[in-house]
């Protein structure tokens, strides 16, 4: 479970942040040593600890619409 992080950079930039990762280890120990030229790579991570409160209120805007709504209904 996740998100792209492209996608989410696009709404919060803030929680978006690039990473340089060593790929080296995901390569498999016979790897040929040219393939293990290249160990670094840029990726793009999440900060997902920084999206729990964001998630949350728009948990609670949700919640408030939804009984809005409700109360339309009833009337």
């Amino acid at each position: 479970y996740g998100l792209i992080a492209q996608d989410l950079e696009a709404v919060i930039p803030e929680l978006v942040k690039e990473k340089l990762i060593d790929v080296n280890a995901t390569l498999p120990r016979d790897a040929s040593s040219k393939a293990r030229k290249n160990t670094k790579a840029l990726f793009k991570t999440v900060n997902y600890t920084a999206l729990i409160p964001v998630l949350i209120e728009a948990i609670k805007e949700q919640e408030a619409r939804i009984k809005d709504l409700e109360a339309k209904i009833a009337e």
